[in-house]
């Protein structure tokens, strides 16, 4: 990976992380309301992200973490890194915030937070979204993507660093594990993973022509009302959140990294 392809994909992870962030405070109970069309824009951040991360780990796999003591020791050490002082903020400052305004946590409280010390239990391990469960650490309900994330980096070692039986055994309890509600995004985080297994192998010119075109497709698609056909599909015989949409914006985020990947980037300062 160059240096500017890092650079690029660092803004991207930042603007997804923004657009996030935006969703949740645009909520009314948050900020009254206003830019409230960015709220629908979290998810798509979220399955972004996904992307970014299978292309990321596919890379780090490949060229730094070999084998697979080195994989799980610097994927524990990121995600707990983050978890840990994450969850200390959290109960801080949702015992500073219920003590002021209870009503404003009634959201949380019905995802079963009121269960405090099972949702940060789970959530520890990354089993708050298992199956048909949503409990969260407290408050932090972006934590939900963080569950999925941590079963991709299983499913990707048990893939790359196992081998017959042990690899099988390995993915199947992964799975038991995970539930439906996770295996179901795979695809998404999977496609960051094609992206940078096939940077090399597109044709130049359509290669270098695919980031500008992932960006018009997004464009045209919400534009035209694609989110309303696909996204909001009722799936009756799904108990929990998940459409078509998400492969669609998968596929499109694959692409633009795909482009990035491909293009000549130029770096701050250069002409």
């Amino acid at each position: 990976m160059t240096n500017a392809l890092s650079l690029y994909l660092d803004a991207l992870r930042f603007a997804a992380a923004l657009t996030v962030f935006l969703s949740h405070w645009t909520a009314a109970r948050y900020s009254g309301g206003q830019f409230w069309r960015l709220t629908s824009y979290g998810r798509i951040a979220v399955l972004v992200f996904f992307v970014l991360s299978g292309f990321v780990i596919a890379w780090v796999a490949e060229t730094r973490e070999r084998t697979f003591k080195e994989y799980a020791l610097s994927r524990s050490a990121r995600l707990y890194s983050v978890i840990i002082p994450a969850f200390i903020f959290t109960a801080v400052l949702d015992a500073i915030g219920m003590a002021i305004d209870p009503g404003l946590y009634e959201a949380e409280l019905s995802l079963g937070s009121g269960r405090s010390l099972l949702g940060y239990a789970l959530s520890a391990v990354f089993l708050g979204e298992s199956w048909m469960l949503t409990m969260l650490p407290g408050s932090d309900i972006p934590f939900w993507s963080l569950n999925y994330e941590a079963w991709y980096y299983v499913f990707f070692a048990a893939a790359t660093f196992l081998h017959g039986r042990r690899r099988t055994l390995a993915l199947v309890g992964a799975a038991l594990l995970a539930g439906p509600k996770i295996l179901l995004l795979l695809p998404v985080w999977l496609a960051g993973v094609a992206a940078w297994r096939w940077r090399d192998a597109l044709p130049a010119r359509l290669a270098h022509a695919l980031a500008p075109l992932a960006v018009a497709a997004f464009i045209t698609f919400e534009t035209l009302g694609g989110r309303e056909l696909f996204r909001h599909a009722e799936t009756p015989w799904l108990p929990f959140d998940y459409s078509a949409y998400d492969y669609i914006i998968g596929g499109l985020g694959m692409l633009l990294i795909l482009g990035l990947a491909n293009a000549r980037l130029p770096l701050p300062g250069q002409a």
